[in-house]
């Protein structure tokens, strides 16, 4: 039986590993204000952060219109096939909540072969997650298979960045002006985590290396997993990622025995809270 693997376009996957994993991805809305936008269709990266960077409140995302929905579903399920359904986490968007309703919808035979997933993640480690998810279907695991094992280790995949910009995590209620000024005056810098299905700030660093050098301790910390994909990435900005790519690679020195995924420049969700010049990685932890 045939597993179609959905997910929404807040993976940043690549066309390239679209294809090459056979992955399907449904875009979301973004809206600046009452500008509606459709991810990667009528707005990329570029237009996406030439926009934030002039507003004035924050982005927001919609999940895909439950009609459309329906129709993927239908669509995949098709001639007894099985569909497994990879949300970015429920805590930034009702994708998964939509994805539930309109899987119950369904008559019982093909609602027992949608399979939806929250993975409590988004951008690069709902990627990792998706991949996996790819990789299980081509070893031949059904649906139920593959939702009960993303679901075993969907907590284990992990982003670690470090910001730069503080003016988007005012803006998102998750800094005060008074602390990102004193921030901004002292070169301190946050390292965010998603954790518990959201976007939260872990450590303060003072400057650049230091930030890179938490994200190393805080890897090490939790062990990486060598047999899943490890991604570094970047919020639109190529010479910052090429200064923590070199010290990552000069500094850590777990990474020679790693496969490291080509860079991605992460994409809305978590830029609209992190804003540019981010910098970061993904990975699965170590099983303890």
């Amino acid at each position: 039986m045939k597993v179609n693997i959905l997910t929404d376009s807040t993976a940043d996957l690549t066309k390239e590993q679209m294809k090459e994993y056979n992955i399907n991805v449904y875009p979301l809305n973004i809206y600046f204000g009452e500008e509606e936008y459709i991810d990667g269709i009528t707005i990329n990266h570029r237009e996406f952060f030439d926009k934030l960077a002039t507003c004035k409140e924050l982005p927001t995302t919609s999940q895909i219109p439950v009609g459309k929905l329906r129709d993927l579903f239908l669509q995949f399920t098709e001639n007894g096939e099985e569909v497994v359904v990879i949300t970015l986490s429920s805590k930034l968007s009702g994708s998964y909540n939509s994805a539930v309703v309109v899987r119950d919808s369904l008559d019982n035979d093909r609602k027992n072969r949608v399979h939806v997933i929250d993975s409590t993640c988004v951008t690069l480690s709902l990627c990792n997650l998706v991949l996996e998810a790819a990789k299980l279907r081509d070893k031949g695991l059904s649906g139920q298979e593959i939702e009960d094992e993303i679901n075993s280790i969907k907590g284990n995949s992990t982003l670690l960045a470090l910001i730069e910009d503080y003016k988007y995590l005012i803006l998102g209620g998750r800094l005060s002006k008074s602390a990102a000024f004193i921030g901004n005056t002292l070169n301190i810098m946050p390292v965010i985590e998603i954790t518990g299905g959201e976007v939260v700030p872990i450590k303060k660093v003072r400057g650049r290396k230091k930030g890179y050098q938490f994200i190393i301790d805080k890897a090490r910390e939790y062990g990486i997993d060598k047999d899943k994909a490890f991604f570094m990435g970047h919020i639109d900005d190529e010479e910052a990622y090429s200064h923590f790519e070199k010290y990552m690679l000069d500094n850590f020195d777990e990474l020679k025995d790693i496969d490291i995924l080509p860079a991605s420049n992460i994409g809305a969700v978590v830029g609209t809270h992190a804003g540019p010049h981010c910098v970061g990685i993904a990975f699965f932890k170590k099983e303890k």
